[in-house]
């Protein structure tokens, strides 16, 4: 049953388009310490880096051929988006100057 979700479009609750799913995983849940499943979003934004998001499966809403609808807010899944690019961003620059301060260039 979670397989019928891979590489399927996720959308919000209005139907704009989210990015595409490329895997299930299971992962910690934000306030209990069970695994939930978690569809892993790929976003592609054109002269950027590509992101991937995880978004519960417990929050889809609707399941067509080609589509999942969840209930989200493209605005909500934005700001998601602004925070994982921001952690990239830094775990690039910390990489840089770890391996400045290690071999001195």
């Amino acid at each position: 049953m979670v397989d019928d979700f891979l590489f399927k479009i996720a959308c919000d609750r209005n139907g704009l388009k989210l990015g595409k799913i490329i895997r299930i995983e299971q992962l910690p849940g934000k306030t209990i310490k069970k695994e939930i499943p978690y569809a892993i979003i790929h976003v592609i934004k054109a002269l950027r880096r590509d992101v991937k998001i995880p978004i519960e499966l417990n929050k889809k809403l609707k399941v067509e051929e080609e589509f999942i609808w969840f209930d989200i807010d493209k605005r909500d899944f934005d700001d998601e988006v602004r925070k994982q690019r921001a952690i990239q961003r830094h775990m690039k620059t910390t990489r840089k100057t770890s391996r400045k301060r290690y071999w001195g260039f």
